[in-house]
C-alpha cells in the first residue's frame, strides 16, 4: 500500500515516500520508475558497446546486435538444472 493511502487510514505515520522528496503516490512511483529505466538503458547501452570494442579487439567475428539484451535464465532453465 502506498504511504499516501497508509496515512490516510492510519496505518503510517507520514504521507510521504521513503525517498523522502514527496508524497508517495501512483505519479509519484512512475516517475521515479522512469527515470531509472532511463538512468539503467545508458548504463546498458555502455556496457554493450564495450563488449563490442573488446570483442574487435581479439580479432574474432563476435557481433552484438541492439535487440539482444543481457537476461536472467528463466526459471524454466534453472529447474532442468537443479533437478540434473
Amino acid at each position: 500500500m502506498l504511504n499516501k493511502d497508509s496515512y490516510r487510514t492510519g496505518t503510517c505515520e507520514s504521507p510521504v515516500c521513503e525517498c523522502g522528496l514527496e508524497e508517495d503516490t501512483v505519479i509519484h512511483l512512475y516517475d521515479l520508475f522512469t527515470t531509472v529505466i532511463n538512468i539503467y538503458s545508458h548504463i546498458s547501452s555502455d556496457l554493450f558497446n564495450t563488449v563490442e570494442d573488446v570483442c574487435s579487439k581479439l580479432k574474432r567475428n563476435f557481433t552484438i546486435r541492439d535487440e539482444v539484451q543481457l537476461l536472467a535464465p528463466t526459471n524454466e532453465y534453472n529447474m532442468k538444472n537443479r533437478l540434473s
